[in-house]
């Protein structure tokens, strides 16, 4: 279709650094975007942030980017 975007999200990340919960910032115009970006934001693992040297939960913002490749 020839379109792009990005989506802008927040996700929750708990003390092992798996996705517990993603909410979309600003909604892309485009449906499958909205839902393509949640998916792949639940699917991502980080580092977990820490505290004193522990483990804590925490929340994380950015865009998940949709681009064409040649």
């Amino acid at each position: 279709q020839g379109i792009e975007g990005d989506v802008p999200v927040i996700v929750w990340i708990d003390a092992t650094g798996k996705v517990t919960a993603v909410k979309i910032l600003k909604e892309s115009p485009y449906p499958e975007f909205n839902e393509a970006a949640k998916k792949a934001a639940m699917a991502d693992e980080f580092e977990p942030a820490t505290r004193n040297g522990v483990p804590t939960p925490t929340t994380l913002k950015y865009n998940v980017s949709f681009r064409l490749v040649d």
